[in-house]
């Protein structure tokens, strides 16, 4: 009988684990954290350096400030909380980003330009 009640116990908590996994892995991937990451990059760049890529995102930014939904590192700048970051960005106008995006980021007088082509 006991051994029954361990096989059991062992069903439920595999089909929870699998059912977890199987959650995080068909939800949207979002690449907050590869954008700050070349954002840093830029950052510690010599003037005119720049970047071009596509990133599926999902967060905030306006001159200054990048506000995400979920917690990301901060790298090499300064941290707001969980999810905002104070960032050396110059935008055109604020921008809500969500989903996929072609962005060109320039780094000039300092300051990093992020422009969508």
């Amino acid at each position: 009988m006991d051994d029954a009640i361990v096989i059991l116990l062992d069903v439920i908590v595999s089909t929870l684990v699998f059912t977890y996994w199987l959650a995080v892995f068909n939800s949207p991937v979002h690449e907050d954290a590869a954008l700050i990451r070349d954002l840093c990059y830029l950052a510690n760049s010599p003037e005119g350096t720049s970047l071009r890529s596509e990133y599926n995102l999902d967060l905030y930014i306006e001159n200054g400030l990048i506000v995400t939904r979920v917690p990301v590192s901060s790298m090499c700048f300064e941290r707001l909380n969980e999810t905002a970051i104070l960032a050396p960005v110059v935008v055109e106008r604020a921008m809500r980003i969500g989903g996929k995006i072609q962005l060109f980021l320039l780094k000039k007088n300092g300051k990093i330009l992020v422009r969508t082509p």
